[in-house]
């Protein structure tokens, strides 16, 4: 088993990072990516080498086909941790200014207690915040926010949404 499979390294020292991250590379087994836009370097499997340049390529792996509907056919609610939203990320990658406000005060939200982004396509497009009222088990829509205000009169947006 090689060590990227092993639980070699649950519990490893910070300070031992760095070594292992070298010991890696220099086995071929984790390579160097640049992320367009992204100043820090990446690391990937090696093994997924093949795959990041079809991706790179403007291809999408086979693999990767949806199974059902498309993120254009129904939009997608992306958790406040995701990696595609969490840690300014979602600004980098998509120009989608994204803070999740649950700790903040309430005085200082911009947005809502738990917004959710919304992907369309492979755009982040809108936001929205909600809500379980319980006494009456009904979900509640706090708000929506549109990047874009010309979404509001997109009928495929406005059937993607509600297939969301």
């Amino acid at each position: 088993m090689n060590r990227t499979q092993d639980s070699y390294f649950r519990g490893v020292p910070f300070s031992k990072v760095r070594q292992i991250r070298e010991a890696l590379l220099a086995d071929g087994e984790i390579i160097e990516v640049q992320v367009e836009g992204w100043k820090a370097v990446h690391y990937a499997l090696a093994s997924d080498a093949g795959l990041l340049n079809d991706l790179s390529a403007g291809g999408v792996p086979e693999a990767w086909a949806p199974l059902e509907t498309t993120t254009i056919e129904e939009v997608i609610f992306l958790a406040p941790l995701d990696p595609v939203s969490a840690r300014g990320r979602a600004k980098v990658l998509f120009g989608f200014d994204y803070v999740w406000e649950v700790y903040k005060p309430e005085g200082q939200r911009r947005f809502g207690y738990y917004t959710l982004p919304i992907l369309w396509g492979d755009r982040l497009v809108a936001r929205f915040d909600s809500k379980l009222d319980r006494t009456t088990n009904t979900f509640v829509i706090l708000g929506l926010w549109l990047e874009d205000q010309a979404l509001g009169e997109d009928v495929a947006f406005a059937g993607a949404l509600a297939a969301g």
